[in-house]
């Protein structure tokens, strides 16, 4: 009897709310409150990237690394669909379930308005909108996500959404995910790497698998626990157990990104407003990425018997900025 008074008392919330939602599509739409959908969604949110003097690419305005949707292997599809919105294909850009439980039992639960998003709706908020736990924000997520659902096919706000996800340390995208935490193409991921990183969501910067590796390697397990729910490993159990007790092992990328960090962000703030807000543009710079190397090593080598004296470890650039604030200072004129 409880339960039944409970599922209707949730349809009735829920028939509350898609009234709003109602409401407030059509004021937004008189009103201008909705932004301008693109004709590329996928540009949306592609940052400015920028070249060194010799030509190598050195980061972007987030670090991001475009990777078209054919070459995103099928398994790492799987691994974020079983986690995030295993409906993806045949839903409508929403989850009434998603919508009872971020809207309705996780305000109860003393959570806020948080959770039971789609595949869509992260889209819309990761483009669009702002992170903010608010009943507006969540509506204005959902009447995006159906907007969005009606306008671009499901490969599309797919393609986008691979793009547009943070995945902690300032990474934007599986691609540049990939290739930060790993070392790798997407392609080239395996099915325990892409769980760590869909692990990840929805708090990135506590859970990526440099800064906080214990934490990572819970929610990797929680995602292939998920990812054996959905069907993805069949009646498979020693693959399974495998890729579940398989450690991860992160490996930083060869290319330069924390090096440049403080270039790029003072060549940043030096370019033009129109040139920032216009997005997929290449900018080159006067760093020497060979010069930067041997700098950043003399400068690393000078720093060991300081750091020895104080009791720190060798620095690591990937360190979280609490640690890193523990060293001392160098400044190169």
């Amino acid at each position: 009897m409880l339960k039944k008074l409970l599922a209707i008392v949730a349809l009735l919330g829920a028939l509350v709310f898609l009234g709003l939602i109602a409401e407030f599509y059509m004021v937004s739409q008189k009103t201008g409150r909705l932004p301008d959908m693109p004709e590329e969604l996928v540009r949306a949110n592609s940052p400015v990237a920028f070249f060194s003097a010799d030509s190598v690419y050195l980061k972007s305005s987030e670090r991001f690394i475009y990777v078209p949707l054919e070459k995103i292997p099928k398994h790492v599809i799987e691994v974020f669909l079983a986690s995030e919105d295993a409906d993806f294909y045949s839903n409508y850009g929403i989850s009434l379930k998603g919508m009872i439980r971020g809207l309705i039992i996780n305000p109860l639960k003393g959570r806020g308005f948080q959770g039971g998003s789609t595949i869509t709706q992260q889209l819309a908020r990761n483009l669009f909108l702002s992170n903010e736990r608010s009943v507006e924000r969540k509506i204005r997520e959902i009447v995006l996500a159906i907007w969005m659902n009606f306008k671009y096919t499901k490969d599309q706000i797919l393609e986008a959404y691979f793009n547009s996800i943070p995945c902690g340390a300032g990474t934007q995208g599986v691609g540049t995910a990939a290739r930060h935490f790993f070392d790798k193409e997407v392609w080239e991921l395996t099915v325990p790497e892409t769980a760590t990183l869909v692990g990840s969501l929805p708090r990135p910067a506590t859970r990526n698998p440099v800064s906080h590796p214990k934490e990572a390697e819970v929610f990797k397990k929680n995602r292939l626990v998920r990812l054996w729910d959905y069907g993805f490993y069949g009646t498979d159990t020693l693959r399974f157990q495998k890729d579940y007790l398989t450690p991860i092992v992160t490996k930083a990328s060869s290319a330069i990104t924390h090096i440049a960090d403080h270039f790029v962000k003072m060549a940043t703030e030096q370019l033009p407003p129109e040139v920032m807000s216009a997005r997929n543009q290449s900018v080159g710079t006067t760093l020497n990425t060979l010069f930067q190397r041997e700098l950043y090593a003399a400068i690393q080598d000078g720093l060991k018997p300081t750091c020895g004296q104080l009791g720190l470890k060798p620095f690591d650039p990937r360190m979280p900025d609490a640690e890193k604030a523990k060293y001392p200072q160098v400044a190169v004129v």
